[in-house]
């Protein structure tokens, strides 16, 4: 590990995994607009997951069991908060493990589910 480090891999491996994230970022927040309007994402200026607003009267637990039936993997985003009355209408996209290619035919099925809860 220690020659790994010596030679500059470790700081290669973080440059290229910076290129990766900020793409999919972009892709991600690109889709957002483009297939769920009435969503709002929370801008950050790093990391590996965007805080999606859900619209007023959606219950992130009932889009998360809907989008899982569609093969996609939300978290409800309440218990992240600290205070003791957090807002209840936030999911966490987390994009680090996701294929840049596959965002935006995830976003599809997470507006889908969506729709299904908005009727």
């Amino acid at each position: 590990m220690a020659i790994f480090l010596a030679d500059g891999h470790y700081d290669g491996h973080i440059r290229r995994q910076q290129e990766v994230f900020a793409t999919r970022w972009k892709v991600l927040l690109r889709e957002i607009e483009r297939q769920l309007p009435t969503c709002r994402p929370t801008m950050t200026s790093g990391g590996s997951a965007i805080w999606l607003k859900l619209p007023h009267g959606v219950s992130p637990a009932s889009l998360q069991a809907e989008a899982l039936t569609r093969g996609v993997v939300v978290e409800v985003g309440d218990f992240h908060f600290a205070e003791p009355s957090p807002e209840r209408n936030f999911i966490r996209l987390g994009f680090a493990a996701i294929a840049t290619e596959a965002i935006a035919p995830g976003i599809g099925r997470l507006k889908e589910a969506l729709g299904v809860l908005s009727c």
